[in-house]
This record gives structure tokens, sequence and C-alpha cells, in this order.
């Protein structure tokens, strides 16, 4: 049997209509309606996870991962375990590291890296996978554009192993790689895959996000190596909409069933 939450809203997508108890059970209503049965919690306003559940519980809709700064944890990792395990939720990520120019360094992120490693194994204690979403300066080379060592060596070298990572199709692509080749890198540490479109814009220059098969990545090898790593959660995010979100997360939908995801 399918499950019915392979497929999910990162509600940063929606932030603008999250910002109250209130707004929330009215978004997971539309999502619902749309046919959405999981989300990331990500970038709501206070709620008590009790209610959160209940809204949940309500609409038919499962929260499968969600997004925790380093700090949170680090400060009260119990408190933050009790959260995840009352909603269910065994899955979650740093939305990413972002030093200063001047503080991008090597050392630097290895730094970053052990201290991610223990706060990643307190979590674990509690059954939940703390893992590291990208952008694109994670391939920025260190010092000097023809040294070879960047970021996203190190996490890949230094991570532990049970440190699952959270790809993003869009920024691996903003970076200038390949999303189902790095997929195929993190084979076996990556239940939860975040998608996203890549369109030029008006401005030549300029690519911008876009629904899932409006733009130019290629999905079938995309949705491809998700399958062949392991990918339980395809997650879909849309930082910046053109249009209504709640319309660009439809067309989305539609188009990852029409790609045979359901």
């Amino acid at each position: 049997m399918p499950d019915n939450t392979r497929l999910a809203v990162q509600l940063y997508t929606l932030r603008s209509f999250t910002q109250t108890p209130s707004d929330i059970a009215a978004t997971f209503e539309k999502l619902a309606a749309q046919g959405w049965r999981a989300v990331q919690d990500s970038a709501m306003g206070e709620i008590e996870t009790a209610e959160l559940k209940k809204i949940a519980d309500d609409n038919g809709i499962a929260v499968i991962a969600s997004h925790v700064s380093l700090d949170q944890i680090e400060k009260d990792p119990q408190a933050m375990i009790d959260r995840h395990q009352a909603l269910g939720c065994t899955n979650s990520a740093i939305g990413g590291f972002f030093p200063s120019k001047e503080d991008f360094t090597e050392d630097k992120w290895s730094a970053f890296i052990d201290r991610f490693n223990a706060a990643a194994a307190k979590l674990r204690e509690g059954g939940i996978h703390y893992g590291y979403h990208n952008h694109s300066h994670e391939w920025i080379r260190f010092g000097n554009p023809l040294e070879t060592r960047r970021p996203i060596d190190l996490l890949l070298e230094r991570l532990a192993p049970e440190v699952p990572f959270e790809l993003d199709t869009y920024w691996v692509a903003h970076a200038g790689g390949n999303p189902a080749a790095w997929i195929k890198k993190v084979h076996g540490r990556i239940p939860c895959v975040h998608l996203k479109d890549m369109l030029m814009g008006l401005d030549p220059r300029e690519p911008v996000m876009a629904e899932i098969g409006v733009g130019n990545l290629d999905w079938p090898s995309i949705l491809g190596a998700c399958a062949d790593a392991g990918v339980k959660h395809y997650i879909v995010e849309q930082d910046h909409c053109w249009r209504d979100p709640f319309d660009s997360l439809q067309t989305s939908l539609e188009n990852l069933k029409t790609m045979g995801l359901s």
C-alpha cells in the first residue's frame, strides 16, 4: 500500500499564512482540501504542541519533519525531543550554516560540524534524526577558487554516518551541481528531500524558484535517484512564489502525481 505521506509541504512556503493558531488551522484545512497529507513544521508562529497536533489530526495531515536551529537543541534538547515525539515526528533538520564572509573558513565549518554532531546525537537518543539542509554556498571553495575543498566535502566527510542529508534540488542546481548525482552521493542517508524547480526569469541571468515541472530541472532523473537512494518523504518547498502560494503548491502536487508520485 502506498504511503500517503510521501508528498509533503514545507510550511516555510506558507509562512505568511501560519503566524497565528487560527491561521495555521485555516492553512491546514486548505492543504487537506488540495490533497496534501503531510507537512514539514517550519517558520510557524507560536502554537502549543498539543494544539498543532490536534489541528493536524483533524485534517488528516501528518507532521513528518521539522526545521530546528542548532541553538534550540543545545539550549534544551529534551524539549525538542518531547515536541517531536508528541507530534509523531522523527525527522528534523537544520536550515543550514551561514558564517560571515570573514568566517568562511575550513576551521569554522569544522567547529560547526563538531557542534552539529553532538546535537544530533542528543536527538537520536529520543529517536529523532537531525539532518543538514543545504543551500548553494556549501559549494564555495575555501580561500581560493583554485582550491578543491568546499564545505560540502567537509559535511560528507565529517558528519556522523547516522546524520542524514536533506538535499534541496534547487540549491544544488543553483550551485552548479547535478541534483540527481548528489542525491546518489548520499544514498541511504536521505529520508527527506526538498523539491523545488528552477526557472529562468525575465532577467536571463537570474534563475528563480518555480513549481515542480514548470522549470528546467530533470525530474525523471531526480525522482529516479530519490527512489534508489531510499527517500521516504518528498517535501515541496517554494521559498518565493510568483503567484498565490497555495496555487503554486497545487500545481506542484498535480505535476508530481503526473510524474508517478502520490
